[in-house]
């Protein structure tokens, strides 16, 4: 491993151009004569599985708005990092979009929540587990792999951290940390 290190070192050194043959072998580019990479085949079916895969996760969060049991965080989260990979169209849609927008914009900015996304969470996981479990088609193990599936999801939703109304994330504070704007106490 290090004599790859020690290779790539030299050769970034010792080349004019720096970083441009170590770019050159990156897989699915191409360069020509010192012009500007070209994505090669590869990098475009790539994009394109990456694109696809992405719409599919916003189908998914769609339906698990409305659907119990599906969850739509994870699926629009990754449907955010594929189109932010592949294409920056779809991601500026998707950051724009009147339903999902908001919720993905706190996300990348403040890798948080807003408090009413977070209790609307919580008051639906509970309305829909507690319509499930009072129709009673349920044998009793399945009823307790549902409570403790419920316990999981609420424990995951109610640590994300939240957002303050200024859009400064709340985060450090509600898990016991100093807060950067504060003094450490002793």
């Amino acid at each position: 491993m290090t004599d790859i290190l020690k290779a790539g070192c030299d050769m970034l050194s010792d080349h004019p151009a720096g970083l441009f043959p170590l770019i050159e072998s990156i897989p699915g580019y191409a360069s020509s004569a010192g012009l500007p990479m070209k994505p090669t085949v590869t990098l475009r079916l790539r994009k394109a599985a990456e694109v696809t895969l992405g719409w599919a996760f916003v189908g998914l969060a769609l339906a698990g708005a409305f659907l119990p049991l599906l969850p739509t965080t994870p699926f629009l989260l990754l449907a955010s990092f594929l189109f932010l990979r592949s294409s920056p169209r779809c991601h500026a849609w998707l950051l724009q979009n009147r339903l999902f927008g908001p919720f993905l914009r706190d996300w990348e900015r403040h890798h948080a929540v807003r408090p009413a996304v977070k209790w609307l969470a919580v008051v639906m996981v509970l309305a829909v587990v507690g319509a499930t479990l009072l129709s009673g088609k349920l044998s009793w193990p399945m009823q307790i792999g549902c409570i403790g599936l419920c316990g999981i999801g609420l424990v995951v939703v109610l640590r994300l951290p939240t957002v303050a109304a200024e859009g400064e994330p709340r985060s450090s504070v509600a898990l016991g940390a100093v807060s950067p704007k504060l003094p450490p106490t002793a």
